[in-house]
């Protein structure tokens, strides 16, 4: 009798202990999944709303906020406007208007100043060609609505304020449909007498509203940004990114065959003559800008991270590819006429000739004819490996993109 309430005392113990476990297990099981599920609901009521650029900006709140003018299914920013920017394959754009289609955008600065054409037709200008030729195949076209660049036309000028608009008071090449028009310095529209002065160009071009809103609330510290450009070496870059090289600030002016052309941002410490006898820059004439540019300059750099590569030394006729005709090989060159930023180098030469003259900017951004043995700023430009590694930086100005060592 003894053995058998041991035994049933054994089985019952046995039970309970193990009971005690299933029931533990359980309640922590079904505890543990609603602690999981209310975490993951919770996280899930704070993670950010994703939106596209359209949808973001018709938000009641970012309407009232705006205060757009909306007219035939457009929405306009008003005069005063400063939220209106985009960072965008390397440049800053700011909203003219946008509706559930596209949002059409122009540069913030001019990127270029050419002369226009023959006539005041912009079909047979080569504004057109350069910015379908030049400045479109820069663009990540995945974001665009069309594949078409075009500048600025007179009845967007209007609608969105002409003189009194956000944008900015200086010489720009303008259309009225299909002609030419000149937006001045005090922003009033002249008819051009003629079509060889060399103004700014700033593209229109009109991107997808289903583009994503990844950040920012408009304003030039904060634009609105469309993507997370994944950047490990240079040749990722973007034109009119920024790369620090060394202790020196660069901006990516072109990526071609050779590899990414980069404009120094400050001048050399000294002026310099481009040279006491010739116009044609070459980098094996004693005394001249390209020889000096090319064996003593050349020595503040890794050798290796630089590429040999063509320098167009052309005389400039009328059009920008007029110096395309002559070349030069060289390590160390200049900004031409056609490229990028060419006003960004006040009081500077350029690798262009005229006559017995050489191009240069102005200290009022204009181009020049230069005598040759001015002392003159300069503003080195030259070619990077496209694989130097990229270690930090966003391509801002405030926050270039480090090459690692």
């Amino acid at each position: 009798m003894l053995r058998f309430l041991k035994k049933t005392f054994q089985i019952f113990l046995y039970f309970f202990v193990y009971s005690t476990f299933l029931f533990c297990g359980i309640m922590i099981g079904y505890y543990g999944a609603r602690f999981v599920y209310f975490y993951r609901l919770e996280q899930k009521k704070e993670a950010p709303i994703q939106y596209n650029l359209y949808e973001y900006l018709v938000k009641d709140e970012t309407i009232t906020e705006h205060n757009f003018k909306e007219e035939d299914g457009k929405y306009y920013y008003p005069t005063n406007a400063i939220n209106n920017y985009i960072y965008f394959s390397g440049l800053y754009y700011r909203i003219l208007y946008f509706d559930e289609n596209s949002i059409c955008v122009i540069v913030d600065e001019p990127v270029t100043n050419l002369k226009y054409g023959e006539t005041g037709s912009y079909e047979a200008s080569q504004v057109k060609d350069w910015l379908e030729k030049v400045y479109l195949p820069n663009l990540n076209e995945q974001y665009l609505k069309t594949k078409e660049v075009t500048l600025l036309d007179k009845e967007t000028y209007i609608k969105i304020g002409a003189e009194k608009s956000f944008i900015p008071s200086e010489e720009l090449w303008i259309l009225d449909d299909d002609s030419a028009l000149i937006l001045t310095e005090d922003g009033s529209l002249a008819k051009p007498d003629y079509y060889t002065e060399f103004l700014g160009v700033k593209p229109v071009i009109e991107l997808n509203s289903t583009v994503a809103y990844v950040s920012g609330d408009g304003t030039k510290e904060n634009p609105y940004l469309l993507e997370n450009h994944l950047v490990t070496n240079i040749e990722d870059s973007y034109v009119g990114e920024y790369i620090l090289y060394g202790n020196q600030l660069l901006r990516v002016i072109e990526k071609n065959e050779w590899g990414v052309k980069v404009l120094s941002v400050d001048p050399l410490e000294e002026k310099k003559i481009f040279s006491p006898s010739s116009n044609i820059y070459n980098a094996k004439t004693k005394n001249s800008l390209g020889y000096y540019l090319n064996n003593d300059y050349i020595k503040k750099f890794h050798k290796e991270d630089l590429v040999e590569s063509k320098w167009y030394i052309g005389e400039y006729i009328f059009d920008y590819k007029d110096s395309l005709k002559e070349s030069t090989t060289a390590y160390m060159g200049l900004l031409r006429l056609g490229d990028y930023f060419i006003t960004n180098v006040p009081d500077s030469y350029l690798l262009n000739r005229t006559g017995i003259y050489e191009y240069a900017i102005s200290n009022e951004k204009f181009l020049i004819a230069s005598t040759t043995n001015q002392s003159l700023s300069i503003y080195p430009v030259f070619v990077l490996k496209p694989d130097l590694l990229i270690e930090s930086g966003t391509g801002l100005y405030d926050n270039p993109y480090i090459v690692g060592e």
